[in-house]
């Protein structure tokens, strides 16, 4: 708990015979004991004294700024020298991004903070996808890290762009192909079964560590493109998301490497998840 100090701001506790009390007292002992004139005469002492007693609060770190779509156009049209990151994975971004967007995935730390050095004194605006996300993974701490003042974030993302009318570009984009989903259920009857099939958790790899299903191969989507040639292509592959949303892209992108009998789970790691709360006794 903090207490508050008119004169010198909001401090933690300290003990008694702090800095304040220092100072009072010393004022009082020049006043009664040597005069007032005297200590008038060391007045610029007493100040400089309290200057040490009361630092200055530290400065907290400038939050980066929030744009709409129609703000971010306009700073575009304006030709404005923005730097625009796409923080989901390179299949996403290179799927679909808006005009000029690097790819650079939240997951992929050491080249975010590689190029955070070079963008030094130009404006970046950060975004992910979901009409929900506001703050793209740890993009921003790492911008604030870096000393980067002039940092922003699509509100929205790219789904509220797209919503607004603007462009979107697709530099390598992934054909969707008809990949058959099963449901948690079945998921469910295939393991007690011992049905031989590989699951393919393309979720991060904290997540996956932390609720991960057993014997499960853990690939994330911001690597797959890199690692694919790892996965077996001798066994049937199930993907499997957070909630259903990116595994149609993983699959598809599967599917046009070679690997032919691939599935999803519909609703992802999010409706497993409600499936064993149900059978639960």
């Amino acid at each position: 708990m903090h207490s508050a100090i008119s004169g010198c701001g909001r401090f933690p506790k300290r003990p008694v015979r702090s800095r304040h009390a220092v100072l009072a007292g010393v004022l009082v002992f020049m006043i009664l004991g040597r005069g007032v004139r005297k200590a008038l005469f060391l007045c610029p002492f007493l100040i400089v004294f309290f200057l040490w007693a009361c630092p200055a609060p530290p400065k907290e770190t400038p939050s980066a700024t929030v744009l709409s779509p129609l703000e971010l156009h306009q700073r575009l049209v304006m030709g404005e020298p923005l730097v625009l990151i796409d923080t989901d994975s390179y299949l996403e971004c290179m799927d679909e991004r808006i005009p000029g967007a690097l790819c650079i995935a939240c997951d992929d730390v050491d080249k975010l903070v590689s190029h955070l050095q070079t963008f030094q004194g130009k404006p970046i605006v950060f975004y992910s996808r979901g009409l929900h996300v506001q703050k793209p993974c740890h993009a921003l701490e790492k911008a604030k890290t870096k000393g980067l003042p002039n940092v922003a974030v699509l509100i929205g993302g790219i789904s509220a762009w797209k919503m607004a009318g603007y462009e979107t570009e697709s530099p390598q984009r992934v054909p969707r192909f008809s990949i058959p989903s099963i449901q948690a259920k079945t998921l469910d009857n295939w393991i007690q079964s011992r049905r031989e099939f590989l699951i393919l958790d393309i979720r991060s790899f904290v997540s996956f560590q932390k609720d991960g299903l057993k014997n499960a191969m853990n690939v994330p989507l911001g690597q797959l493109h890199e690692r694919y040639h790892e996965i077996p292509v001798n066994l049937p592959i199930l993907v499997i998301d957070s909630d259903g949303s990116r595994s149609m892209l993983a699959a598809s992108f599967l599917h046009r490497k070679g690997f032919e009998n691939i599935g999803r789970l519909r609703g992802g790691q999010a409706a497993w998840e409600t499936h064993r709360r149900q059978m639960m006794p």
